[in-house]
């Protein structure tokens, strides 16, 4: 429908929901076209901002291939992208994008995973610490997937630290 009604936005956020979709499903080269689409259609409508997105969806979808090097290749694009450090500035994180990062950079053994996740887990913590309700709060960061990962991540890497003498 987006398609006929000629919006580019709501393709691209089709495109980007289904290419998710494809890759949970293990359909690679279909998922890959889908978030190579959605990038293509952001571009004509000036909203680059959002590629971080479909860049942590391609990540995503290269490490659940094994792809460790364009999976690399996205978490740079992420990592380096102006509007992401513009981003940055504003104190504003995406959790989802860096949530991708962390995943793989700890399985390329990159070097950058431990500042990249103390980033992700202390952004977490301070947007954690503005929800006033109690209930609310766990939930944020028990049943949001990315930042549920993000805080078992840094969890699981303190414990790793306490290990080592």
């Amino acid at each position: 429908i987006s398609k006929e009604i000629g919006s580019l936005g709501l393709e691209s956020g089709h495109q980007y929901l289904l290419g998710y979709t494809f890759t949970s499903l293990e359909k690679w080269s279909e998922a890959e076209e889908l978030f190579d689409k959605s990038i293509e259609n952001l571009i004509k409508i000036d909203a680059q901002v959002y590629n971080i997105y479909r860049w942590a969806g391609l990540a995503r979808l290269y490490l659940a291939q094994g792809r460790l090097d364009m999976a690399v290749q996205k978490v740079d694009l992420i990592l380096g992208d102006e509007e992401t450090n513009r981003i940055k500035v504003r104190d504003f994180y995406a959790l989802d994008p860096l949530e991708a990062c962390c995943q793989v950079l700890s399985t390329s053994n990159d070097p950058r995973f431990p500042e990249v996740l103390e980033t992700a887990y202390n952004y977490l913590q301070n947007r954690a610490k503005k929800i006033s309700n109690v209930d609310w709060r766990i939930s944020f960061l028990n049943n949001v997937t990315w930042n549920r990962k993000v805080r078992e991540m840094w969890e699981a890497a303190q414990e790793e630290k306490n290990k080592t003498p």
